[in-house]
């Protein structure tokens, strides 16, 4: 089982309460590839992916260096995909009151 985090400079406490809470693995999701990149290494034995936020456009040029991307949805308006975009996961879909 995995989790997705947002750490800012505290992934060390996220890796300890990955392990304490039984998840064998984290996305740790940056607000840049420059943060992203000077992210610490994880304790042996916990799978850990890293991933920018970007927008649509940043991120198609991410995912083509290999980078995991997290495009965050724009609130009340209708999104679309193309159908040859590698959409792996959808968030924030529906805005709550």
């Amino acid at each position: 089982m995995f989790d997705i985090v947002f750490p800012d400079k505290n992934e060390h406490e996220f890796f300890a309460l990955a392990r304490t809470l039984g998840y064998t693995g984290l996305v740790c999701v940056y607000p840049s590839l420059s943060v992203a990149q000077h992210a610490p290494k994880p304790p042996a034995g916990l799978r850990v992916r890293t991933a920018v936020l970007a927008d649509s456009r940043k991120a198609r040029q991410l995912r083509q260096q290999g980078m995991l991307t997290i495009v965050p949805s724009k609130p009340m308006k209708c999104q679309a995909v193309h159908p040859r975009e590698a959409l792996k996961i959808m968030v924030d879909l529906d805005e709550f009151e």
